[in-house]
């Protein structure tokens, strides 16, 4: 009888723990990508703009709303917490040698109040992409944002026109 006690306590607790990793690898998995639209520049920017604030509006802490266009991007993470924005600009160190960011093109990024790669922000953090934060508790924050996003990809990115924008919404909640 013992045998079958000890068996038992195995299957069980074989059951328990594959139920604990089931769990468990909810919180580790790949973001969940959401709203994956594309828009054609400078035509559809308006609708651009209008889904980019539906994907800001949800409000979730920790997740991403992504402009990508052409070899650049502007990813912006969403601190709902503490009514912040994070916007990331990639540096030169992920850009090809032909797709590397000017002279005038950074100093244009810091104009507009980016932080340079590997410099401290405010909390001491270090990033290897140029960086800016936003306080945004309103629409009228949210506007302005991708009002600004929206016109440095026009004069410092230089998009050509006919060009897509694709817009990505990431979020590690279901």
């Amino acid at each position: 009888m013992s045998e079958v006690y000890y068996f038992l306590i195995l299957i069980i607790g074989s059951l328990v723990l594959f139920f604990v990793i089931i769990q468990v690898t909810k919180f580790y998995d790949k973001p969940i990508v959401k709203d994956l639209d594309t828009y054609k520049y400078p035509e559809q920017i308006s609708g651009l703009k209008e889904n980019f604030l539906k994907s800001i509006e949800k409000k979730q802490d920790g997740s991403f709303v992504i402009l990508d266009f052409e070899n650049y991007y502007l990813q912006y993470l969403l601190l709902t917490n503490s009514g912040e924005i994070w916007c990331e600009a990639v540096s030169n160190e992920f850009l090809k040698v032909k797709d590397t960011l000017s002279n005038i093109q950074i100093e244009r990024l810091l104009n507009e109040g980016f932080i340079k790669p590997y410099e401290n922000d405010k909390h001491g953090n270090q990033m290897a992409n140029y960086r800016k934060l936003y306080k945004a508790t309103s629409t009228n924050d949210f506007i302005m944002i991708i009002d600004e996003g929206i016109r440095i990809i026009e004069e410092i990115y230089e998009l050509p026109r006919q060009k897509d924008i694709v817009l990505h919404y990431e979020s590690n909640q279901v």
